[in-house]
């Protein structure tokens, strides 16, 4: 890879030109070209044949200069980045909830940590939405379907004590 005049990262693969000023893609080789996924932020893709922008959420396959563009859109809704959810018990109920243009089971994770090594829990579903109860703690959740994955989101469970009754 080298480093654009913008302050960006380029990569070249036989294929194709990708690049990224800010956020988050990964590049990955398939049997006879490339899969390019933006998690956040934006990519260009340039092929000889033709140019395409990719928004997050978007994949694109790479392969004898042709290009073909997936739309797998899979984004945290609720609880939203870096909120907080209240409890006066030992457990606080967590509706999960996210967008998805995408058919069939997701794969749910959730961690204490950003790496997600290890996981507190992994859901398969089918819907959009998952419930949990889950203890106070700090946790990361994202989105799995296949080989498309979403940005990760970012949540508190807090404890507090219930006010007395005056």
């Amino acid at each position: 890879s080298e480093k654009s005049l913008r302050g960006g990262i380029n990569i070249n693969t036989k294929d194709a030109k990708i690049s990224l000023d800010k956020g988050d893609v990964s590049v990955s080789r398939t049997g006879s070209g490339v899969n390019i996924q933006v998690a956040s932020g934006e990519a260009s893709i340039s092929t000889g044949e033709e140019d395409s922008n990719l928004l997050p959420g978007e994949m694109v396959s790479v392969a004898d200069g042709k290009t073909v563009t997936k739309k797998g859109t899979l984004i945290p809704l609720s609880p939203a980045h870096n909120s907080a959810v209240v409890t006066f018990g030992s457990r606080a109920p967590v509706n999960l909830s996210w967008q998805s243009d995408l058919t069939g089971d997701v794969r749910v994770e959730v961690s204490q940590s950003s790496t997600f090594i290890p996981l507190t829990g992994s859901y398969r579903t089918n819907s959009t939405v998952l419930n949990l109860n889950l203890p106070p703690g700090y946790y990361f959740w994202r989105i799995v379907k296949d080989n498309t994955v979403s940005r990760h989101a970012v949540f508190s469970v807090l404890k507090d004590q219930k006010p007395e009754p005056p």
